[in-house]
């Protein structure tokens, strides 16, 4: 049995609490995990999210599960945290949206390993990319190219 929210945040350093939560949304492969690794002020939604139970590995992105996670991810930026996260619905409270070339996400797609593995990188990528580009531009969102760009230049 997960953690519950609370007790899931609980376990972030203090520095990823802030007085204005900030959502940046990325796709899978895009590098999330790992900057926050190294950038404590950083929460990865996919990690709460799992730890607290509300999400689980190779999920079905059904529309009822990417809005779920889109509430938590609301729920995660009003309480004050700077959020990365891959799971989006409408990106009505994102702040930025990171779209890195096509070459780099199906390389560090096709470096998934395990769990994680993703069957048809090329395709992933291509789907990931279109979507966000699309509702990026719908939405006015400010757009980026890397994690690191958006990170810097979103607070």
């Amino acid at each position: 049995m997960g953690k519950t929210l609370d007790e899931a945040l609980a376990t972030l350093p203090s520095e990823a609490l802030h007085r204005n939560g900030l959502l940046v949304i990325a796709p899978q492969g895009a590098g999330k995990t790992r900057y926050c690794d190294t950038h404590p002020q950083w929460c990865d939604s996919d990690k709460v999210f799992l730890a607290a139970g509300l999400m689980k590995r190779q999920q079905e992105a059904s529309p009822e599960t990417l809005k779920q996670w889109e509430k938590q991810n609301q729920e995660l930026k009003r309480r004050g945290y700077w959020v990365l996260s891959s799971a989006w619905w409408s990106l009505k409270d994102a702040d930025a949206v990171v779209l890195p070339t096509r070459s780099q996400l199906v390389h560090r797609l096709s470096q998934k390993t395990g769990q994680d593995k993703i069957a048809d990188p090329e395709f992933a990528a291509d789907n990931q990319l279109r979507l966000l580009r699309e509702w990026a531009a719908k939405s006015g969102k400010l757009v980026y190219a890397s994690i690191g760009e958006a990170c810097y230049m979103t607070p």
